[in-house]
């Protein structure tokens, strides 16, 4: 009888509040269906830009590097917000290394750094952006995004690479005393890698 009751009340209240409760349900049924189309319509430009992205890769590696670079601005360009078009622009950005366009390059990586989704993209970013200070000469930047990448990423698989790089980038510097405390954690935390036989080599 209490769930009877219950019923009867809710469909009263309805019939009270009738224009209302039509103008709530017509709104939220509207908000459904624009969220599906959304979701809809983005896993197809993925889907879309996603194969595109393996044909560019596809040309990169048939020597065809016109056609693959052609491809790989497409991306960029008209699916700009996927996972594919930040694959992308990490890919456009080593090209982009090559040919010592540096600042062209960092712009790319920034913006992934900054923007990209998923986020597991975001980090793959970072040795790049590293390489590119590093080739211009900034020692000092290339440290200071060494440490930035630490400091957010505390399981990420890049980081004994990065260590190790950001003690090669002191040795540069002369900061010969961070070197070996980086050396030191390696060594510590990465014992059984290809990464601790080169600090042990260092330390000795």
């Amino acid at each position: 009888m209490k769930k009877e009751n219950k019923i009867i009340k809710i469909v009263n209240m309805i019939k009270t509040n009738k224009t209302t409760f039509f103008t709530i349900v017509g709104f939220v049924v509207i908000i459904a269906i624009f969220t599906i189309f959304t979701y809809t319509r983005f896993q197809m430009l993925n889907n879309t830009s996603s194969t595109k992205l393996t044909m560019a890769t596809k040309y990169i590696s048939n020597g065809q590097l016109e056609q693959g670079l052609a491809v790989i601005d497409d991306v960029i360009l008209k699916y700009s917000r996927t996972p594919s078009s930040y694959r992308a622009r990490l890919m456009k950005a080593n090209y982009l290394i090559t040919q010592k366009k540096y600042e062209d390059a960092e712009i790319l990586l920034k913006t992934v750094i900054d923007q990209a989704r998923p986020d597991t993209i975001k980090p793959l970013a970072y040795p790049i952006l590293i390489a590119v200070y590093d080739y211009k000469g900034n020692i000092e930047k290339a440290i200071a995004t060494s440490q930035e990448f630490l400091s957010k990423y505390k399981t990420n698989f890049l980081i004994p690479s990065i260590m190790d790089n950001m003690a090669r980038l002191y040795e540069l510097s002369g900061n010969i005393d961070d070197a070996k405390k980086l050396y030191k954690e390696i060594l510590d935390i990465y014992p059984n890698t290809n990464y601790a036989l080169k600090a042990k080599s260092k330390l000795q």
